[in-house]
């Protein structure tokens, strides 16, 4: 079924400045304000129509489960109303992707924010008849409550060939997806990087694949030496430009570092040596490489750069040769099977 769309506003960010740009920047905040005694029902017309769309299908079908997941609150808006419609007929499991009360704004809009997300939380947990959330999760215990992970790791089982070709002179280090000076900064992974080439004697390339969000952020990868950036990359070579490099690189969330990047999991699934930059203390992605054996933490916000640098030095003359490895088990809860397996049941 194809989805409704969302008002053109919501995808605001998507424009490139100019006066239009600033109308939809001066629309969206006063968007904003309107539909904050609503929230998390932000978008309330595509809830509407969700529920439109799910009741026909329940109608001409018959369903036996609804399974609403959040982020957005669209999909639970809709199977609640559902689901107070069919009452036993149905079971209404919610998935929680990310908490509603816990927001990523400052202050007092943050604060409000929490207390309306709380509330819709309750109502949501008498009406649901089960309620997922990530683990991890410091939640109150309840019946209804199950704690489970993401549908992220699957494991690659064909590696189609790329014909590009890594440097044999040289330690490739490979980063693929967005970079922007304002959340996935690489600054000091290049510095470092860069640093490191001189430390050991010998050629390290920083090859970058992915979109470059920024002036700043692109004149920080373009006049580097040591940064191969080589535009997007095509998802079909992905997994085999993965394979070929030496180790791979990951750049964390600064902004956004409640939310899991899913591409790690398809770090992890490579098995190669990972060198994880991670921005803030309370980063959601760091138990996961903790957890991975072969990966080295730089946190960028306690260790200096001579630090890093030495830690760099360390770990790509231990694993550079090491061959790929399997890590399947140590994921399994967070397997698309394992998942569904807990939502049936």
């Amino acid at each position: 079924v194809k989805e409704p769309q969302y008002p053109l506003y919501a995808n605001y960010y998507l424009l490139k400045g100019g006066f239009i740009g600033l109308l939809f920047r001066i629309y969206h905040l006063i968007h904003s304000v309107l539909i904050l005694p609503f929230y998390p029902n932000v978008f309330p017309s595509v809830a509407r129509r969700f529920y439109k769309i799910a009741k026909g299908i329940i109608e001409k079908n018959g369903t036996e489960i609804i399974l609403a997941t959040y982020t957005p609150y669209d999909g639970i808006w809709a199977g609640m109303k559902l689901k107070k419609e069919y009452g036993n007929s149905i079971k209404f499991v919610t998935y929680h992707l990310d908490l509603m009360f816990s927001p990523d704004n400052e202050g007092k809009v943050k604060g409000l924010k929490i207390k309306i997300g709380k509330k819709a939380f309750a109502k949501e947990l008498v009406i649901a008849d089960k309620i997922l959330v990530p683990e991890n999760t410091e939640i109150d215990k309840h019946p209804k409550i199950k704690a489970v992970g993401f549908p992220l790791y699957v494991k690659e089982q064909e590696v189609a060939t790329s014909s590009f070709e890594f440097p044999k002179n040289s330690i490739n280090l490979t980063y693929i997806g967005s970079l922007s000076s304002s959340n996935r900064d690489p600054f000091l992974a290049i510095k470092a990087i860069e640093l490191l080439g001189k430390e050991i004697g010998k050629k390290v390339i920083f090859h970058i694949w992915g979109v470059l969000g920024d002036k700043n952020c692109q004149e920080t990868v373009n006049e580097s030496p040591c940064v191969d950036y080589h535009g997007l990359a095509d998802n079909n070579e992905v997994a085999s430009l993965l394979v070929k490099s030496d180790i791979l690189i990951n750049i964390s969330n600064g902004t956004t570092y409640k939310m899991i990047p899913s591409k790690i999991f398809q770090y992890f699934a490579i098995g190669k040596p990972i060198i994880d930059f991670v921005k803030n203390e309370k980063d959601v992605s760091l138990p996961f490489f903790e957890k991975y054996p072969e990966s080295l933490i730089i946190r960028e916000y306690n260790q200096e750069l001579d630090e890093i640098v030495r830690l760099l030095k360390s770990f790509i003359k231990d694993r550079r040769e090491r061959n790929v490895f399997s890590v399947d088990a140590l994921f399994e809860n967070f397997k698309p099977e394992t998942i569904c397996k807990e939502i049936l049941n």
